[in-house]
């Protein structure tokens, strides 16, 4: 189907095998853009024949899409205003049909099959070889659902500190995506992923997303803790999820994830390596940056946990607070909301930096809880737009028993 399809609109010689395709190389940024002209800019690069201009429009967003598809890149609707409206369409949405009356959903579907692509046409573009994103319908808005430190356990049933470690993690993701007025762009966890630090607890957290079907319609981005074991982590999940270190596009933004594990240690490290991968991407940022680490870079006020806080932390924030890109930094490890506003050396706006609270319990407050329920588990939203302003807001949901 997929090469009739292709046959009917391109010159035999323009085409390109699905093994070759999936080769074609991914790390160059022209390969991030979207839209029929940079299609034909994929199409250029990689050797990937796009349909005749003289197709009707319709025709040429199936032949862009499946095109763009077959190399690994992003497919975003068709910015054309003859085929949006309001926040523009998603793919779906559109009902392209081709000369066959085959609907672009179907081929979109049989493709993926194919290239073993993730097909999801309601969330932001998230660029991971292979997966399928479209356009939300608030393109100018990205959110980030976060969670943090569930503290999850081999055992299915395992408690920590008292708790039922899966079940809260479970119940507390309902609980946060029913609280969502708009569904979330992209779901970060920010460390303490695995109690245990063992394969079977990342196995959990995998059962819990697949068992919400987050793997399949979010992306999800893991940074780890204290708690985590990073190469049980990378080989339990690296296929579902971005992992930290990383530089991810959401939309108009970008997020650096960072580790702050070091192995045997409370506190958090940032490695000389990573710091110096840290300064190259901040010289190259242009685009407003949310950073993301486990551990807080600076006191919180806490004498029980500002000792176990992120080590050498200057060698990490000032670096942030000089690059004007960076519009907010969020981290977990406190178990509870904090929040601070960094003045940066070169004045303008400060540096907003947030804590989040614990999925699974909740630790002695620092400051006051907005929403009166300091000790209750809770996420953050964060809503990031597009001219780089960060709106968040505090979720928090009871407590489960110790049962």
């Amino acid at each position: 189907m997929i090469c009739c399809l292709l046959d009917q609109a391109l010159p035999r010689r323009q085409h390109r095998s699905i093994r070759d395709a999936r080769r074609a190389p991914q790390n160059d940024t022209r390969s991030r853009r979207s839209g029929p002209k940079a299609a034909q800019i994929h199409a250029r690069r990689f050797g990937v024949g796009i349909a005749r201009p003289e197709l009707a429009p319709q025709r040429r967003v199936l032949i862009e899409a499946l095109a763009l598809l077959l190399i690994g890149a992003e497919v975003l609707a068709d910015p054309r205003p003859e085929l949006r409206t309001g926040g523009g369409l998603t793919l779906a949405e559109m009902d392209l049909v081709d000369a066959a009356n085959q609907s672009l959903d179907f081929h979109l579907t049989e493709l993926a099959a194919l290239t073993g692509a993730r097909r999801n046409c309601s969330h932001a573009s998230f660029l991971e070889k292979g997966q399928l994103r479209a356009t939300p319908r608030d393109a100018g808005v990205q959110r980030i659902l976060q969670f943090s430190d569930p503290h999850l356990l081999a055992d299915p049933q395992g408690h920590c500190r008292g708790l039922p470690a899966r079940r809260a993690l479970l119940e507390g993701l309902r609980q946060a995506l029913g609280q969502l007025e708009q569904p979330a762009d992209l779901l970060l966890i920010s460390g303490d992923l695995c109690q245990d630090e063992s394969w079977g607890g990342y196995v959990r957290l995998r059962e819990v997303l697949e068992q919400l079907d987050l793997l399949g319609r979010l992306p999800v981005a893991l940074v780890p803790g204290n708690h985590d074991h990073p190469q049980l982590l990378r080989a339990a999940l690296a296929r579902h999820c971005a992992l930290a270190p990383a530089l991810l596009r959401l939309g108009a933004w970008r997020l650096l994830l960072l580790s702050s594990h070091r192995s045997g240690e409370v506190a958090g490290w940032v490695s000389e390596g990573q710091r110096e991968w840290m300064l190259q991407q901040l010289q190259a940022l242009s685009q407003p940056t949310l950073v993301v680490l486990h551990h807080p870079p600076l006191p919180i006020g806490s004498p029980a946990l500002d000792p176990i806080a992120l080590q050498q932390a200057d060698q990490l924030l000032q670096p942030l607070l000089h690059c004007p890109a960076v519009k907010g930094l969020v981290f977990g490890h406190v178990h509870q909301h904090w929040f601070a506003a960094l003045p940066r050396p070169q004045g303008g706006e400060p540096l907003p930096v947030w804590g989040c609270p614990s999925s699974l319990v909740a630790f002695e407050p620092v400051q006051p809880c907005p929403t009166g329920h300091p000790l209750w588990p809770g996420a953050r939203l964060l809503e990031l737009g597009d001219q780089g302003q960060i709106k968040t807001t505090l979720l928090r949901w009871p407590p489960l028993t110790s049962a």
